[in-house]
């Protein structure tokens, strides 16, 4: 039987490498919004299954983002000023 920390190291390099490939699909969007945050478009053209459920897990809800729209791409705000790549590894911490 795994306790916590044995399945840890797993659940965490997928984690990096999901942030990995999500920052390899994400690009600034040379616009701001209202209140001076940076917004991304996220391409999910031909990504696999697995990786647009992660993606959608990851924007929907999170504390860290807000979804704008979602479709083949997604517009995303990233709040709190941040920028995406720093919002991205916080979100893994």
């Amino acid at each position: 039987m795994h306790n916590d920390e044995q399945l840890r190291p797993s659940r965490d390099l997928h984690n990096t490498s999901f942030i990995n490939k999500l920052y390899m699909r994400s690009t600034l969007v040379p616009v701001k919004t209202g209140q001076g945050n940076e917004c991304i478009l996220v391409d999910l053209k031909d990504c696999s299954t697995s990786f647009l459920q992660d993606a959608d897990s990851f924007f929907v809800g999170s504390d860290r983002f807000r979804l704008l729209i979602r479709g083949v791409e997604y517009y995303v705000e990233v709040l709190y000023g941040d920028s995406f790549g720093a919002a991205y590894q916080k979100s893994i911490m």
